[in-house]
């Protein structure tokens, strides 16, 4: 991979390769990666980190992800009979919270070029994080945003507020990870992340026969949610260095099939839910699916992009103030 990026702003840095646990591939997780389907160096769904974190992919996510949730606020949860967000109670999470981030989204992508360098334009770059880290701190994502479970901090129980909040972190400390493997706190936030979604692996693993007979799109959504749950919380094995544990230079193999997963996961789990709904509810529960994947695109999507550059900057601050 070239250790080049758009206007400098990532330094390339090459995927792991080869025997990395120094047994040969006899550890299961070096086995594993072998038996997996292998990654371009730098690449997440076929597209490279650079391209995912450049300023023009950035700009046309905003323009997208501004103009879903403008449209989502007019668009009805429920065809028979007419219900729009504004007939919920949460108004301001539902209608005006969204028409807030799609206005500073789109903002940032239509104004961020124009500026000159100074402090107006670095605070207009950072805006989008702040939006989508806020949205998914206190309005939700996915099925867990608040037109589902209404007021997200009443409604979700602990487990599933763990959840909510360290699945972003983990998918976002991994992508870090795999940009700057020598920054050991990433190490940390991984950890984080993982145990944040512990207490929902064990919920789901507690109420596994209960779902398993509820039909085949829940059944089969449970059995999945189950295994990215666990693999989830086995990311805590990223904490450790390689010198301490030989099989951490594997799992580093295995950090773009992760994050591949966590990714692809988001709108699958969207899609298996409302294939029980429509079952249940007919084709307007496929409005909800609308709204559900919007959200998800709209903040967790947008965090996942931001987040990088963000933190890409700080780092190049602490070290030229060291």
């Amino acid at each position: 991979m070239k250790n080049q990026s758009e206007k400098g702003q990532f330094q390339g840095l090459s995927l792991p390769k080869g025997d990395l646990g120094g047994r040969g591939g006899q550890d299961v997780f070096g086995e594993l990666a072998d038996k997996l389907p292998t990654f371009e160096d730098g690449k997440i769904l076929g597209i490279s980190l650079e391209t995912w974190f450049s300023a023009s992919f950035k700009k046309k996510t905003l323009r997208v992800a501004g103009a879903a949730l403008l449209l989502s606020v007019f668009v009805p949860v429920s065809v028979f009979p007419f219900v729009f967000l504004w007939s919920f109670k949460s108004v301001g999470a539902l209608v005006l919270w969204p028409l807030v981030v799609a206005c500073g989204y789109l903002m940032a992508s239509f104004l961020g070029d124009r500026l000159e360098d100074g402090e107006a334009k670095t605070m207009l770059e950072g805006l989008p994080f702040v939006l989508a880290l806020s949205s998914v701190v206190f309005v939700g994502w996915g099925n867990f945003s608040s037109l589902f479970v209404g007021n997200v901090k009443e409604a979700l129980g602990g487990h599933l507020s763990l959840l909510a909040l360290g699945y972003p972190l983990l998918l976002t400390s991994l992508i870090l990870r795999l940009r700057w493997p020598k920054i050991r706190w990433f190490r940390y936030l991984i950890g984080v992340g993982a145990l944040f979604c512990v207490p929902g692996f064990l919920r789901h693993v507690v109420s596994g026969a209960r779902f398993l007979k509820l039909g085949f799109f829940l059944g089969m959504h449970h059995l999945l949610f189950g295994l990215v749950l666990l693999l989830a919380a086995l990311c805590v094995l990223f904490v450790p260095t390689a010198r301490q544990f030989s099989f951490v230079r594997s799992i580093e193999r295995l950090l773009p099939h992760l994050i591949t997963l966590f990714l692809v996961w988001v709108p699958l789990q969207v899609v298996l839910i409302f294939f029980v709904a429509i079952a249940n509810f007919g084709l307007g529960s496929l409005l909800l699916g609308f709204h559900a994947l919007v959200v998800s695109f709209a903040y967790l999507g947008v965090l996942v992009l931001t987040t990088p550059p963000i933190v890409k900057k700080a780092v190049d601050y602490w070290e030229k103030k060291a």
